[in-house]
Formats: C-alpha cells, sequence, structure tokens
C-alpha cells in the first residue's frame, strides 16, 4: 500500500477491508483505505461493509470520491451579484448626471415582477438596492478578510513547526 505505483486488486482491497473490520490497520493505514475506497470502482460485501462502517463513524462521506479543493461558490455568486449591481449604479449615475447637466429632472424607472413602479417605489427600490450590494459587498470583504487571517495563521504554524526541528 506503500508503493504509490502500485494498483490494488480487487483481492487485495477486501483483505484491507477485512483488516479494517478487525481494527488491525494503523490510523495512517486507515486513512490509506479511506482514500482507496474512494477512488477505487470495487464493490463486494466486504468492501461495502467497510465503506458502510466509515460512513457511519463520519470518516467517509456519502460520495465515495475524492474531494477537491472545496469550492466557495457563495463568495463567487457574491462578488458577480455585487459586480452586476455596482455596474447598474454606475450607469445609473452616468445617466443621472448627463439628464442633469441638460437641465432635466432626475426621473428614476424601475420595474418589479413586470409592473413599472412610481417614482417613490422606483427610488424607493433603488435605494434598497444600493443597502443591499453595501452589505454584500461588506460580508464578500469580512469573509475575505477571514481567510487572509486562517491562510496567515496556518502559514504562522507551519513556520513554528519548522523552527521546531
Amino acid at each position: 500500500m506503500k508503493d504509490n505505483d502500485h494498483i490494488l486488486t480487487l483481492q487485495e482491497t477486501e483483505e484491507l477491508c477485512r483488516l479494517y473490520m478487525e481494527c488491525k490497520l494503523s490510523v495512517l493505514e486507515e486513512k490509506e483505505l479511506q482514500y482507496i475506497l474512494g477512488m477505487m470502482p470495487y464493490s463486494s460485501p466486504v468492501i461495502e461493509e467497510a465503506r458502510e462502517s466509515m460512513r457511519a463513524e463520519g470518516i467517509l462521506s456519502l460520495n465515495t470520491k475524492a474531494r477537491k479543493k472545496p469550492e466557495r461558490k457563495w463568495l463567487r455568486r457574491a462578488v458577480g451579484i455585487a459586480a452586476s449591481v455596482s455596474v447598474i449604479l454606475m450607469v445609473s449615475l452616468f445617466i443621472t448626471n448627463h439628464s442633469a447637466d441638460s437641465g432635466e429632472e432626475e426621473i428614476i424607472i424601475a420595474y418589479e415582477g413586470g409592473r413599472r413602479l412610481s417614482p417613490e417605489e422606483s427610488e424607493k427600490a433603488v435605494e434598497e438596492a444600493q443597502r443591499k450590494a453595501e452589505a454584500l459587498m461588506a460580508m464578500a470583504k469580512e469573509k475575505e478578510r477571514e481567510e487572509e487571517l486562517k491562510q496567515e495563521y496556518f502559514i504562522s504554524l507551519m513556520s513554528d513547526k519548522s523552527y521546531k526541528k
């Protein structure tokens, strides 16, 4: 199992699963078996029993494929929404400034649910959208800062370990 070039056969995998079920594997070997069970398409009663046992212990996810680095879709989505709102605001500011230069009255037109809002409702809707966009950007900045602090913390832990060696 230590040789990375060696591909385990079904029988070898079953034997490792039996040893796991008999609690005869080290922690490192259990982790390696967990990885193998997540990667190998083998299936037999012994292998499935070991997988179920690992799932019950919480060390093997229901999705037995190896996990990639967690994606931060929510962060990308939040940044995308904030960028879209800021573009809309910039265009509306440009239009507003352009109309103010021409001496015309400022008019905000907005639609909600397919119906046109009154000028007062439109103004409230735009202001609410601006508040939401600012709150979203503040949240995104805070999450980004939290991630930076975590990275700095882990880097400091790793550098402390290297000094101790």
